[in-house]
């Protein structure tokens, strides 16, 4: 069970256990999800977005290539945390089961600051949510042709290698 490097570590830094991969068909489960195999190659030419030329780059299905910082730029956008109730004022542990019981008693002391923490854990559910959509949408296209693919006859370069979670359907 030692964890071993995602195939798309470049770009996403996964290190998981080897039966994260196993039961993701061979990626981490954000790299399942979200856009499947990527095929990397050395730097044949400059990154067209930020003009590296010593980098590992992307290659989409139609030829076109983006150094590993550009493409995962969209990456940092979603990896924002939600609220906890820390921030609400419920005390903090250490140990996981002392900490569900300080929540409940927190919850119960508190229920004004408790019920602002769920309005504000609702909003940035629905704010990540669309965040995770328009994601997808900047992963699933090559940002400089946003040609027919000549795979699939559509716009999109590429599609995830399994279908993506309900939550995540725009």
């Amino acid at each position: 069970c030692s964890p071993v490097f995602c195939p798309n570590s470049p770009v996403c830094g996964s290190f998981v256990p080897r039966w994260v991969l196993d039961t993701n068909g061979g990626l981490c489960r954000h790299c399942n999800t979200c856009f499947g195999p990527l095929q990397f190659v050395e730097a044949a030419s400059d990154c067209p977005v930020c003009f590296d030329s010593d980098c590992l780059q992307v290659r989409f299905p139609c030829g076109h290539s983006l150094c590993t910082e550009c493409f995962s730029k969209p990456l940092r956008s979603v990896q924002e945390q939600p609220p906890t109730e820390q921030e609400f004022g419920c005390p903090a542990s250490d140990d996981l089961d002392v900490q569900d019981t300080f929540i409940e008693a927190w919850r119960a002391a508190q229920p004004s600051r408790a019920a602002t923490f769920d309005a504000a854990l609702d909003r940035w559910d629905a704010l990540d949510s669309e965040r995770r959509c328009e994601f997808l949408e900047v992963l699933r296209r090559c940002p400089l042709c946003r040609r027919l693919n000549p795979l699939s006859g559509d716009f999109v370069t590429w599609r995830p290698a399994q279908a993506v979670p309900m939550e995540w359907h725009c």
